[in-house]
């Protein structure tokens, strides 16, 4: 069995147990190369100090991941089977769910992202984040762990 298999499988089994399908109009998409999710976690390189931010936690694959490095999670979801998902399959001392769109609703504080959110709303949540006046980039030391244009012409 191939690694990707084994998270497809696992998608598979959720999809089954909490009966839904990924939606396009939701811009769903669920990363399922368990190489990209520990990549993903390991550049935010995150510590029980951390409070990291996931943007469209879906089935809570990069959650797990997540909350595996001893760091609290929010994770925000706007689907609500994958809530439901996410409140039954992961252990949640360290993990919040915010439940609905993420440009909509109030977040607790948080030092990092690491996040794969939908493609759909990528530009809105960059601006979420930095801001139209934040126009500075800050890599590995600064309030997030992000990358982000310096120019407003991109």
């Amino acid at each position: 069995m191939t690694t990707n298999s084994v998270l497809m499988q696992q998608l598979f089994q959720l999809m089954e147990r909490y009966r839904f399908q990924p939606s396009k109009k939701k811009s769903q998409h669920f990363l399922i190369n368990p190489n990209a999710v520990k990549q993903l976690v390991e550049s935010a390189k995150l510590s029980s100090r951390d409070t990291a931010l996931e943007i469209g936690s879906g089935t809570g694959f990069i959650t797990r991941a997540l909350l595996d490095t001893g760091a609290r999670v929010i994770a925000t979801e706007l689907d609500e089977t994958c809530c439901e998902i996410l409140r039954g399959e992961l252990p949640q001392e360290r993990l919040q769910i915010v439940e609905g769109n993420y440009l909509k609703v109030a977040l607790p504080r948080f030092n990092k992202v690491c996040s794969a959110p939908p493609y759909s709303i990528s530009s809105e949540i960059m601006h979420s984040l930095f801001g139209e006046r934040r126009r500075q980039c800050r890599i590995d030391n600064g309030p997030y762990h992000c990358i982000y244009p310096c120019t407003t012409s991109y």
